[in-house]
């Protein structure tokens, strides 16, 4: 592998999103991923390309993480170890291949039919073809329809009430149900 693997770590989810545009904008490097660390909100953003491209990537995610006040650290490795490749970077996945089944080879010699059997077998076959499409209509007709009914979604993580206006991080006095979520707190700290 003489591809580069470069490294930005900031803290948030929108700064990463910024700076891996950023650094995908900047040079033909291609995002391997975004690897969150558990706790303090800080993410990883992996890069690979050539080394220039990289290094000017990783240059340019770093500024704008910088701008945004929410830098942690960066690192460029210029040519990473034909051992390191799996372990630090996602591998794709195989796609299953559907098995091949061999077609079995028949030889059949067909014997001339008359005529007549010819017209009692086309006759036997559009009976059957119409007996097959009324059992068809009967069997429809029969089962009940139940179209899904629409999921709920919920925005407000408090209340979760899809009425609520209240988005997930905005100010808990935004939500409808402030009031009654606040009395249960209360009442539950007052518990223990």
């Amino acid at each position: 592998m003489n591809d580069a693997l470069g490294m930005v770590e900031v803290i948030g989810y929108a700064c990463a999103v910024s700076v891996a545009d950023t650094m995908v904008k900047t040079a033909a490097v291609d995002i391997q991923g975004l690897q969150r660390a558990k706790g303090s909100g800080w993410l990883t953003i992996k890069v690979t390309g050539s080394v220039a491209a990289v290094e000017a990537s990783v240059n340019a995610g770093k500024a704008q993480a910088q701008r945004d006040h929410l830098y942690v650290t960066s690192q460029v490795i210029p040519r990473l170890g034909t051992g390191l490749g799996p372990t630090f970077l996602p591998q794709p996945k195989p796609k299953p291949q559907p098995p091949v089944t061999p077609e079995p080879k028949t030889t059949s010699k067909v014997a001339p039919v008359s005529a007549a059997a010819s017209a009692a077998d086309s006759a036997a076959t559009s009976v059957s073809a119409s007996a097959i499409s009324e059992a068809a209509a009967v069997s429809h007709a029969s089962k009940p329809t139940t179209e899904p009914t629409p999921a709920t979604h919920y925005t407000c993580n408090l209340c979760k009430d899809p009425a609520c206006p209240r988005k997930k991080g905005e100010p808990r006095a935004s939500c409808i149900h402030f009031n009654e979520v606040e009395a249960e707190q209360n009442k539950s700290s007052h518990k223990k």
